[in-house]
């Protein structure tokens, strides 16, 4: 059976409606073009830490005015 699905957070989610039974052995095949945009190592590092609700550009540009006020 092949399943599609896509990657959240580092873990595999499969589309909507598939259901496999708790400790069910999967094999999961990356597609070749994936390595066309590889995020480099310092940026997947930080991944996860900052919060999702956090604007950055938002609080990128009050950190620049408040060093500069």
């Amino acid at each position: 059976m092949i399943v599609r699905g896509h990657a959240s957070n580092g873990v595999i989610v499969l589309e909507e409606g598939v259901c496999l039974p708790e400790g069910t052995t999967v094999s999961v095949e990356v597609p070749e073009d994936y390595s066309k945009h590889p995020i480099h190592p310092e940026v997947r590092r930080m991944m996860g830490v900052l919060p999702a609700e956090l604007d950055v550009e938002e609080a990128f540009v009050s950190e620049i005015l408040a060093k500069h006020a």
